[in-house]
């Protein structure tokens, strides 16, 4: 695992107004890390600080109207919810082209226009990670991409949402980029900036080196046989994965803040609330028969939503738990991410339960 220490301005911006369309921003963060009553680290504090002035300056220099941050950048109603718009229209659209972006996004999306309606089919799927029982050759006829957004179990709203974005991908491209245009320029021209918020984290990077980074503010682990690249995300407070097939390279975008974020929040847990987690969490049948499934096997989201007959949004609802939980953990193959038994965190929560019921 190498690192770039080298923002993707793409991911960035569409992050940024992302979250400013969900009104999931930087101010919300603060209000919500002090109704927990978490105490802030210093390194926090400081990246933090610089992070919240570095937004108010693009905020100030950026006039997007909200019909269009509402309509491309608003997550899609029935997906679980996330801060950067990963299930928003621009992310369905430029999802699989972030690794292609050069500085140009007039060239980018100039090359995903020349796709053929089968390969965007292909990677909206891909980006509602619903690709997997339905693709093997990267496309997707229009037939067929009907019946599957059909089948999901999310509102009918939606459903006429990706459908509309399938049809009129070009002309919402078009619109889309205008305003991440506007915002790529800014953070272009304010490099510098950049540079001071990303220092200390690609230091420490430098100091500790990614692998030993990655296991302490991820559940994903990756595999011998990828090529992987860690590279800092400054909008995203969690880690996103990005792949390149025809090379064989996955990149992990890390939030420069989740090692402090994870830090302040496992300051404040005891070994009670450990176990009183645990039993709340598998208190929930299907969660339970969810981590008996995978006790001995690995399986990934598609696999355990055809076996469990659940939507791929309750899958990753519960999933999303038990990884939280650090009961979970988890190992990548391009975008596929397989889900297994953390040994290492159960052998931790039998220690914890016989320290609290047995000593």
């Amino acid at each position: 695992m190498d690192y770039i220490d080298t923002p993707n301005m793409l991911l960035e911006a569409i992050a940024y107004l992302c979250r400013k369309a969900s009104g999931n921003t930087l101010d919300q963060l603060d209000k919500k890390i002090k109704e927990k009553k978490l105490e802030y680290n210093d390194s926090f504090k400081k990246t933090f600080s610089k992070l919240k002035n570095f937004n108010n300056l693009i905020d100030k220099n950026i006039n997007i109207s909200n019909e269009i941050l509402n309509k491309f950048f608003s997550n899609i109603e029935g997906f679980s919810f996330n801060t950067i718009g990963s299930t928003s229209i621009a992310f369905l659209l430029l999802y699989n082209a972030l690794e292609e972006f050069n500085e140009d996004i007039d060239i980018l999306i100039n090359n995903i226009k020349t796709l053929s309606h089968d390969k965007i089919a292909y990677n909206i799927t891909e980006a509602l990670d619903i690709s997997d029982n339905y693709s093997h050759d990267e496309s997707i006829t229009e037939s067929d991409f009907i019946d599957i957004i059909l089948s999901l179990s999310i509102p009918a709203e939606s459903k006429i949402i990706i459908l509309d974005t399938y049809r009129n991908y070009e002309k919402f491209l078009d619109e889309i980029s205008i305003p991440l245009k506007k915002v790529i320029t800014i953070l272009n021209k304010e490099k510098n900036n950049f540079i001071d918020i990303l220092s200390p984290f690609n230091i420490y990077i430098s100091n500790i080196g990614c692998e030993s980074f990655f296991k302490k503010i991820s559940k994903l682990k990756p595999l011998d046989t990828v090529n992987y690249y860690l590279r800092p995300f400054i909008f995203g407070m969690d880690t996103t994965l990005t792949s390149n097939k025809t090379t064989d390279i996955v990149h992990i975008y890390c939030g420069i803040l989740r090692k402090d974020l994870l830090e302040m929040l496992n300051k404040e847990i005891s070994y009670v609330d450990d176990v009183y987690k645990a039993y709340n969490l598998l208190g929930d049948r299907t969660r339970f028969d969810i981590l008996c499934y995978i006790r001995k096997n690995k399986a990934y989201g598609v696999e355990l939503s055809n076996h469990f007959n659940l939507s791929r949004n309750t899958i990753h609802h519960h999933m999303s738990k038990l990884i939280n939980s650090g009961l979970i953990t988890c190992t990548t193959d391009g975008k596929r991410v397989y889900y297994s038994l953390d040994t290492d965190a159960f052998e931790k929560l039998i220690v914890n339960q016989k320290k609290l019921f047995l000593q």
